[in-house]
């Protein structure tokens, strides 16, 4: 089930949905004051309805997670990034959900944004469509390249795209793939010298 969850400390509550990992990243280290320590992992516990953040400085912060039961599978799916990314399984009716055919972007090793419209919202999205090309040996859709070109990447902090980085080349068989796309979509001459 989609969530939203609030954080149990001084900051405001969130009211992102959450449903994955990655969105419980970013909901986690946007409401913690800008104190310069990174996000280094987060994950729910007790069952699903709570979780632990843990940063750079080794501090340690918990929040809750409450449902949101009027979010649809399809409202929750939109907000990811790639299509491969908002497939939804029902345990209980043990079936997929996957309105924006992701099922299909994988057999056919296709990276597709789910939503245009968004997927700038979050620039990192760029550098993760090049490890993911790398890792996973997937081309990437021409609207979402075409996309990708535009979107700025000067809001990221190193560590973030040293991340993307860093899974591009230890755990991709052929990192090449990612580094010649990421030439393709002009991120090395948008970002170079930050990349130095």
């Amino acid at each position: 089930m989609p969530c939203t969850p609030a954080i149990n400390a001084a900051t405001p509550a969130s009211t992102c949905a959450v449903t994955s990992s990655e969105a419980l990243l970013t909901m986690v280290s946007t409401n913690r004051p800008d104190d310069g320590f990174m996000l280094t992992s987060a994950h729910v516990v007790s069952g699903g309805s709570a979780g632990k953040a843990n940063f750079s400085d080794g501090t340690e912060e918990a929040f809750d997670v409450i449902g949101d039961p009027s979010m649809t599978v399809e409202d929750a799916a939109r907000r990811r990034d790639f299509t491969i990314n908002a497939i939804a399984w029902d345990p209980l009716t043990e079936a997929y959900a996957d309105p924006f055919n992701g099922r299909s972007d994988l057999r056919a090793a296709i990276l597709r944004a789910v939503d245009l419209s968004a997927f700038g919202d979050d620039s990192l999205r760029v550098l993760r469509a090049i490890q993911f090309a790398a890792r996973f040996e997937f081309v990437l859709e021409g609207g979402t390249a075409a996309l990708c070109r535009t979107i700025p990447l000067d809001d990221l902090p190193a560590e973030r795209i040293w991340a993307e980085i860093e899974k591009l080349l230890l755990q991709a068989a052929r990192p090449s793939i990612g580094l010649a796309l990421a030439l393709d979509l002009g991120v090395v001459d948008r970002d170079r010298d930050r990349l130095r």
